[in-house]
């Protein structure tokens, strides 16, 4: 199955906290439908908070985010980090960008982030619902570092274009 995003991870990690969501653009080359997402928690990660692993589609120009496509149910942020993941559903567009990351619950979870590339990282400083996470907020920051965050995906099974379909009558 193909996979897009970054999904290796080592280290420590980006603070978490309660709604606070990080996220960075990655591209999509091919349509499919999301099966997993998976992502890596720092190593200065203590257990007591659950974190989600959000999808969202890109906004207009490309600078944010824009709505909130899909994520993971809850997932413990075990004690010392590493991987985690969960199953999700959405559709995706081949060539298109979507914003791959984390929002968690409380700040026990630390975000796994990649210091050794150069990427588009936005933050909503607690103005992202866990409970039910919405479009996208706004952006407090901006980093130049990528989040440990991957999309696993069939290909050839997901969303295109809206077409519109005549039916004759007769």
């Amino acid at each position: 199955m193909p996979v897009f995003g970054d999904a290796g991870g080592t280290g420590t990690g980006f603070p978490g906290s309660g709604d606070r969501c990080l996220v960075t653009r990655y591209l999509c080359s091919s349509s499919g439908t999301i099966t997993s997402i998976a992502g890596w928690l720092g190593t200065d990660s203590t257990t007591g908070a659950n974190v989600k692993l959000v999808v969202l589609n890109d906004g207009p120009g490309g600078t944010d985010p824009g709505t909130f496509l899909t994520s993971t149910a809850g997932i413990a942020s075990p004690s010392g980090g590493g991987a985690i993941s969960g199953a999700a559903s959405g559709s995706l567009i081949g060539g298109n960008y979507y914003w791959l990351g984390f929002v968690a619950d409380n700040f026990q979870g630390t975000y796994g982030q990649n210091t050794g590339v150069s990427a588009t990282t936005n933050m909503a400083n607690g103005t992202f619902s866990y409970s039910s996470p919405p479009s996208w907020p706004g952006t407090d920051a901006n980093y130049s570092v990528g989040t440990y965050v991957a999309v696993t995906y069939t290909a050839g099974g997901g969303g295109s274009s809206p077409q519109l379909m005549l039916l004759g009558v007769g």
